[in-house]
């Protein structure tokens, strides 16, 4: 298995004629790379322990059910996942015939480094909900905003598999995922940083490392970059202020509801399902209706805004977009309430649950 954290550069310029092949494509994190590369007019190929959904048959050149190296077979480049495991028999194929291979997070950092500008998501909690969010902020952005995101709207009427062309120039907002320890390699145009909680010690080994992986990766922006973290959380601050120190040159935004925030959230109410929110963006004030209750939502909103108005997003327009955000499948999902109330979402660590109940 290769090393998530090792870069295996990936030039979509140079690999226009290529095709792609994805072992393990259904998977959340590599169904929407795959699709954007698709959308990008690459032939991208597939496979998958189990089906895929009826409505992808025209997203990509082709699918196999199972692992035996038949559809791999023609394919330029093998992109994996952490899942794959070195045994896996399109794995042994491709290493045994020298076929490129490279990591879900390579091919993610050549589509971000493809595009105009790029917005990413990180923090071990929040990174989905904040990244819809923030393609809803971008709405009516100039260039027009796509995201690679490991979930679907929930708004009927759109389809998350079905095939999107993306226009020549754009603006990708993309999940960092920290999990593998890949996060080191991004380096977007702004960088969200929304919480480092403890997670991920097995590949991390300690709380330490892992700070210290979303200090590299903060430090590996570009010139004249952003970033823009949480300023309610203690991490996100010492973070904040150990760039500030080595990086000068960045442009560093802060969101919360602490005194002395960029971006803060002076007032909140609860109406129904939604929340209606008053903040104070730099030197002005302004209101905002959320749809979704909780403390975690409306920080995912100061986030998303952070990221939207370091682009150069006007404020008004964030927050039009924002409030036309319906919501994510599996992110405080609504899925039943007429005898009981049934709420699905993917927190999976104590934080996450936490957040959730609350």
């Amino acid at each position: 298995m290769i090393n998530p954290s090792t870069s295996i550069p990936l030039s979509l310029k140079e690999l226009g004629q290529s095709r792609f092949h994805f072992i393990g494509i259904g998977g959340s994190g590599m169904l929407p790379i795959a699709q954007a590369l698709a959308g990008s007019g690459f032939k991208v190929s597939g496979s998958d322990k189990r089906p895929l959904p009826s409505s992808l048959q025209n997203t990509f050149d082709a699918f196999q059910q199972g692992h035996e190296p038949i559809t791999i077979q023609g394919a330029d480049v093998v992109i994996v996942s952490s899942a794959i495991s070195k045994d896996n028999p399109e794995l042994v194929w491709a290493t045994e015939n020298k076929l490129k291979i490279a990591h879900r997070s390579d091919a993610l950092n050549a589509l971000m480094k493809n595009a105009k500008l790029s917005l990413g998501v990180s923090g071990t909690s929040g990174k989905t909900t904040t990244s819809g969010l923030c393609v809803a902020a971008l709405e009516g952005f100039s260039p027009r905003a796509l995201g690679v995101l490991g979930a679907s709207p929930t708004n009927s009427g759109q389809d998350k598999h079905e095939k999107k062309t993306a226009p020549s120039e754009h603006t990708l907002v993309a999940e960092l995922d920290e999990s593998d320890g890949s996060i080191v390699k991004y380096a977007p145009d702004c960088m969200i940083v929304h919480n480092i909680d403890r997670d991920h010690l097995g590949t991390y080994g300690s709380v330490e490392k892992l700070n210290a992986a979303f200090l590299e990766a903060a430090l590996n922006l570009p010139k004249k970059a952003a970033l823009a973290v949480n300023w309610d959380h203690r991490k996100c601050r010492e973070l904040f202020r150990a760039v500030e120190e080595k990086r000068p040159d960045l442009k560093l935004v802060s969101y919360g509801a602490s005194m002395g925030c960029d971006l803060r959230l002076l007032d909140r109410k609860v109406d129904g399902k939604n929340q209606r929110m008053k903040l104070q963006c730099f030197y002005e004030t302004t209101e905002a209706t959320v749809p979704g209750i909780g403390a975690f939502m409306a920080h995912n909103t100061l986030a998303a805004l952070a990221g939207a108005l370091a682009l150069g997003q006007s404020l008004g327009a964030a927050v039009a977009g924002i409030e036309g955000f319906r919501g994510l499948s599996r992110r405080m999902q609504l899925v039943a309430k007429e005898k009981t109330v049934l709420v699905s979402d993917y927190a999976h660590n104590p934080e996450k649950i936490a957040a959730a109940i609350e």
